[in-house]
């Protein structure tokens, strides 16, 4: 049974539009996954991408820990304009770290959606996915 903090941070997820379809790392530390879900709420909430499905994946990282990786998909709606998007984040092993990696990455398809647009090729250019660099 998920916790108060994480219905909670669901709540207010499905308000962004945002829907976690996967996070394992609740199940072994409820208040990370929680806290991991409130730095992708929070990076994608301004955005205008739509519905954006979110997964999380833990990866066991030998005497290092565990980390983990997360991967956000915007299907995109053609009627409106908003092209498609899929990112991948780095390994990571705080929330911070994953939030301001989503927020370079959406730096990046705010730069690239611009050039396609002054291009005149937007939906073009726009299929290309981003890696949070």
């Amino acid at each position: 049974m998920a916790s108060t903090a994480m219905r909670r941070s669901v709540a207010r997820l499905d308000r962004s539009r945002v829907e976690v379809s996967d996070n394992p790392i609740a199940t072994r530390d409820p208040a990370l996954g929680a806290a991991l879900e409130r730095a992708v709420g929070d990076a994608l909430r301004d955005e205008g991408l739509g519905p954006v499905h979110v997964r999380f994946s833990l990866w066991r990282d030998g005497s290092r820990g565990v980390r983990f990786v997360c991967k956000v998909e915007a299907p995109g709606d053609e009627a409106s304009g908003t092209p498609p998007w899929r990112w991948w984040s780095w390994l990571s092993r705080r929330p911070e770290q994953l939030r301001d990696d989503l927020v370079r990455g959406l730096q990046a398809r705010r730069e690239r959606l611009g050039s396609a647009a002054a291009a005149g090729d937007g939906w073009t250019r726009s299929r290309r996915s981003d890696r949070g660099c």
